[in-house]
């Protein structure tokens, strides 16, 4: 594309993609008239499964007199492999198929710097970008068998989508939803979500507050807000289970091994304890421009494992410092 505005460019990519949506993750004053900006790029790619193809990147802009002199652009592409980080994207996966009509293709999660697993090691490690995403939490008040953390609580959603009739509604479909089970200093058990947002919900001007939960107990504490973080580095095995079950302990255990006998360093809390989650590619978050909507659950046998039991790494400071939105 010839265009020298970045905006009219996205409305010629028009011609060629069904819908292209840009959204400002975060950015940095690098000088008084130089600025680093950190952004997302989605595109459904013109093909009849319509995949979602989420591309990163950053922005280092000159502006003098309120007007950008000079732009320079560069895509997080995994090591130069753009080819590579698109096709994965774009070609039909397995699951996308087999459940197909259940909902439009998801963005994924992005994994930056992606060390495949080893015949021996059997686990993986890779960047996760700075990102904003949805965080709902509780306590939990019940016991493992209860899976309380299998799906995201009703407080997490702002909006009802319609998905039948003829005032149903167009929505786009995210995955690679983290959940935590926390220990407070008073021995209580906490869950926590991250629940990424879409590119389109992002680039919006107001991002619709939750709601209160009329059926939640005032006794689970349950809160839900908007949070950043910024870039991490995590080590994952591949697991076909749920996030509460028995197994987990020791899968984290091996897990933990593994990463130390290599010589990665666990990034600890505040109580000196490693930092472990657990990571669904089963569970779709839906948005429209109202907000998050609905969740939807897929089925996968277990020999799949199709999720995955994490663990956080230390990792240098990003050279994005700070936000855009506050």
């Amino acid at each position: 594309n010839q265009s020298p505005m970045p905006l009219e460019a996205l409305n010629e990519a028009l011609d060629f993609y069904k819908f292209v949506d840009l959204a400002v993750v975060s950015g940095q004053q690098l000088s008084e008239t130089e600025f680093e900006l950190q952004w997302e790029l989605s595109v459904t790619w013109p093909t009849f499964w319509e995949p979602r193809v989420l591309i990163l990147g950053s922005s280092t802009i000159c502006v003098e007199n309120m007007t950008i002199q000079k732009q320079y652009d560069k895509v997080v592409d995994n090591g130069g492999d753009l080819l590579g980080t698109l096709s994965k994207q774009i070609l039909p996966r397995f699951w996308d198929l087999y459940h197909i009509g259940m909902t439009p293709s998801a963005e994924l999660l992005p994994q930056v710097n992606r060390k495949e697993p080893g015949m021996l090691e059997g686990y993986q490690v890779y960047d996760i970008p700075s990102r904003w995403f949805v965080q709902p939490s509780r306590k939990e008040t019940g016991t493992r068998q209860d899976r309380n953390a299998q799906t995201v609580p009703n407080h997490a959603f702002s909006c009802i989508i319609k998905t039948m009739g003829p005032t149903r509604q167009r929505y786009v479909p995210t995955s690679g939803i983290e959940v935590q089970v926390l220990n407070s200093e008073h021995g209580e058990k906490f869950l926590e979500w991250k629940i990424p947002i879409s590119v389109e919900f992002q680039s919006r001007r107001d991002w619709a507050i939750p709601g209160e939960d009329e059926e939640a107990s005032p006794q689970t504490e349950p809160n839900c807000c908007y949070k950043f973080e910024k870039r991490r580095k995590v080590a994952t095995l591949s697991y076909g289970g749920d996030a509460q079950d028995e197994e987990i302990s020791s899968v984290r255990k091996k897990l933990y091994e593994q990463v130390l006998k290599d010589g990665f360093k666990p990034k600890l809390d505040e109580n000196g304890r490693p930092i472990f989650f657990f990571l669904s590619h089963t569970t779709k978050a839906c948005y429209t421009n109202e907000g998050l909507g609905m969740c939807v659950y897929e089925w996968r046998p277990k020999w799949a494992k199709a999720n995955e039991v994490g663990l956080e790494l230390q990792v240098q400071e990003s050279s994005m410092l700070s936000t855009i939105r506050s």
